[in-house]
């Protein structure tokens, strides 16, 4: 499990907040996009620290990032993933569910957040991917896709995902509309998934 916190720090103003998640064997780092805080043009940087759980260990000191000097204000955004699919991939005993997109249009290092939505819009998880990551299991044989865990399929009848990508060129692009929370227009899901684990 890694626990963090960050602040990111403008000419004028800074921001803070905190991530959590589980990092799967076969990745050698947590993804912690924060492009998306870069609003107005102008120099960054970032601080990040490791926070402790008070009984064995106490919240580790921050380290800062270079400055970064973002001129991409008016910058025009990646576009929407498309082809949004499921692919379910049937073992002897369970399932593995899988979101996929057409990963065409972007480069290695943009990244991708995937919200799972519920059949009353609920948030039901999500995920965040970098394409390189992606190409490597397309390589490998495996689905180019966000793993959906089966366990997060069982709280509702149908599910669709949403596909949000996060431009690693901010000067160049800004990252395409957020998908969460609950889009409006269907051009941003997926077809349903209809549960049949029973």
């Amino acid at each position: 499990m890694v626990n963090l916190r960050w602040q990111i720090v403008h000419d004028e103003w800074e921001k803070d907040g905190s991530i959590r998640g589980n990092v799967r064997e076969e990745e050698a780092y947590f993804p912690l996009p924060l492009v998306d805080e870069l609003e107005n043009n102008g120099y960054y940087y970032f601080a990040l620290c490791a926070v402790g759980d008070n009984i064995q260990y106490t919240d580790g000191p921050y380290g800062l990032s270079d400055v970064f000097h973002f001129t991409g204000e008016a910058a025009s955004p990646l576009s929407i993933p498309t082809n949004l699919a499921w692919r379910i991939i049937e073992g002897e005993e369970s399932r593995e569910y899988y979101a996929t997109w057409d990963l065409e249009p972007y480069t290695d290092t943009d990244m991708f957040y995937v919200y799972v939505y519920g059949e009353n819009e609920n948030c039901i998880m999500s995920t965040c991917k970098i394409k390189a990551d992606l190409m490597e299991r397309r390589l490998a044989g495996k689905v180019p896709g966000a793993y959906i865990h089966a366990e997060f399929l069982s709280s509702d009848d149908s599910f669709r995902f949403a596909v949000q990508a996060l431009t690693s060129r901010p000067n160049e692009y800004s990252s395409s509309p957020a998908v969460y929370p609950c889009p409006t227009s269907e051009e941003y899901f997926s077809p349903w998934y209809f549960n049949s684990l029973d």
